[in-house]
């Protein structure tokens, strides 16, 4: 069966093109999603995307130009996405707060293509832009970790009720997909350093030999 994915990509309030914050999302559907289809699942993405904000990530991303993008796993060179949306979050997202290199990983995992190696059968998304106050003496409070695993999942669900479409795992190496059967948040935090600001000031010391 044919798989296809969501790239979405959140720009941030300054607008700086190498900024920009991608992550991928996979579902399998017998055709081509139709543009109802692909309408409902912009709004399971858009709601989990929201609720990021008031959950106290996304800061520092803008509230408007965000782009998704809807693509057929196919294999196909150059593939062109077969639609594109726009996401406008529902409430602006503050400053940056902790370092935007600071990310919360979402895993999730299929448990039963046993004959499948287990990282083909994983995914993982990375979501930054914390509030200071998510962190609790190094790591991600217990609320915050715990309601981003089942807004993840709620996420899973409301896709798999959309007609005709499974949330997977997607494998590139074998254009394979699993349906996911599991979502798990560490209380651990994850360092993105492509996430992170390129620095506006350097401080130098000359030594004399």
């Amino acid at each position: 069966m044919p798989f296809f994915s969501a790239q979405i990509s959140l720009a941030a309030q300054g607008g700086a093109t190498e900024d920009v914050n991608v992550n991928s999302l996979y579902i399998e559907n017998a055709n081509t999603p139709t543009n109802a289809q692909v309408t409902s699942w912009k709004a399971a993405i858009d709601t989990f995307y929201n609720e990021l904000v008031n959950l106290g990530a996304l800061r520092g991303r803008a509230v408007a130009g965000h782009v998704e993008k809807f693509y057929a796993e196919d294999g196909s060179v150059p593939n062109y996405p077969f639609e594109e949306r726009s996401l406008t979050l529902s409430s602006t997202p503050g400053a940056i707060s902790l370092p935007t290199e600071v990310n919360l990983c979402v895993s999730y995992a299929n448990d039963t293509a046993n004959s499948v190696p287990r990282a083909r059968r994983r995914g993982r998304i990375y979501l930054g832009g914390w509030l200071v106050g998510a962190n609790d003496l190094g790591r991600p409070t217990n609320t915050v970790f715990t309601n981003l695993t089942n807004m993840f999942a709620t996420y899973v669900e409301a896709v798999n009720d959309i007609t005709g479409f499974r949330a997977v795992v997607y494998s590139r190496s074998n254009l394979t997909g699993y349906a996911i059967q599991r979502v798990f948040v560490d209380n651990d935090w994850d360092t993105m350093r492509s996430r992170g600001r390129k620095s506006t000031a350097r401080n130098t010391v000359l030594i004399t030999p």
